[in-house]
């Protein structure tokens, strides 16, 4: 990786291929290939890749990178929450060029590995002149050996590492074409074991909070004997604490920026199977929530479940409407 910065441009690929993206976790993949600017077929193409005990992962996305055309194809990894660790601080009294030196200095005890062996970068958290404040970063830390596995990958399949960016970051790119530029969002996104709060005005990234709380967990209440996500059993318990943790969210957001109240309460992935999440947390916010979906965002070649599970892909893939993605 070129220095220290998680978030740095890592090297250029062939932009007559458009982009691509990949998100990852333990169990599967997410390649989603953006055509560049005026081709003429405009609609983003999209594979999810399961993995398993018995799938060589490098041998799956070479695969799916050949079928698709994307060899030399400039790509951004979005990472998974649990692949990195964020924390807010004051924003150290440095130079912008020094500010990812004094942040690695400021949370070298916060990390449960030496800080020798992570990746540090950041990005600033607006909203605090007005409230009389310091104004604070957010951290990201990761371990270098991890982001070293998921680049060698990247690689041996025939893409270009050109970005890397994280989730909460392309939960933003994506949310922030919806809706007006002064309406404030909550978007929830659940990965398999955790869950992801983010609030977020216009392309301005306000809080970012962890929830211990993922599909699988809805999938043991709506499902007790286990097999697929399905529409069965009663999750009422779960989708009250989701409610709850959405609330919290939502109280730190108002409290801690005084810029008005959440205005709509997004779900991510789209799955049918989310419907009674956002209904019942819609009514206990006193909010309009829906689930998100991927189709008012751009034109996308997938079938549904594939769809919903594309969101970090196409999110990290995607820059800001006025240009590169803020880091």
């Amino acid at each position: 990786m070129k220095g220290r910065s998680l978030f740095a441009r890592l090297r250029g690929g062939s932009q007559a291929a458009g982009r691509a993206g990949l998100w990852m976790d333990g169990q599967g993949m997410t390649l989603v290939h953006l055509p560049p600017p005026g081709a003429e077929a405009p609609r983003a193409e999209l594979r999810t890749l399961e993995t398993s005990a018995d799938t060589d992962p490098a041998e799956a996305l070479r695969r799916a990178v050949g079928e698709l055309r994307l060899t030399d194809c400039p790509c951004t990894l979005t990472l998974s929450p649990g692949d990195y660790q964020t924390f807010q601080i004051d924003k150290p009294p440095v130079e912008a060029t020094e500010l990812v030196a004094a942040a690695r200095w400021r949370v070298r005890d916060l990390l449960d590995y030496p800080l020798d062996e992570a990746i540090i970068d950041v990005f600033e958290v607006p909203g605090q002149a007005q409230r009389g404040r310091p104004p604070s970063v957010m951290v990201v830390a990761a371990r270098q050996s991890r982001l070293r596995e998921r680049l060698d990958l990247v690689e041996a399949a025939g893409l270009v590492p050109e970005r890397i960016d994280i989730a909460e970051l392309a939960l933003r790119n994506l949310v922030c074409r919806l809706g007006e530029s002064s309406e404030t969002l909550a978007t929830l996104f659940l990965g398999r074991d955790r869950g992801l709060i983010v609030i977020t005005r216009g392309e301005q990234l306000y809080v970012a909070r962890g929830m211990d709380h993922g599909l699988e967990d809805l999938r043991r209440e709506l499902n007790p004997g286990g097999g697929e996500l399905s529409l069965d059993g009663d999750a009422e318990g779960f989708y009250d604490r989701v409610a709850l943790e959405v609330q919290r969210t939502m109280d730190y957001y108002d409290s801690y920026f005084g810029l008005g109240s959440v205005q709509r309460l997004l779900v991510a992935p789209g799955l049918a199977a989310l419907d009674g999440l956002a209904e019942r947390a819609g009514a206990t916010l006193g909010l309009r929530a829906q689930r998100l979906d991927l189709g008012e965002v751009l034109a996308v070649d997938a079938p549904g479940e594939a769809l919903a599970e594309g969101v970090l892909a196409l999110g990290g893939v995607l820059r800001l409407p006025q240009g590169e993605a803020a880091a």
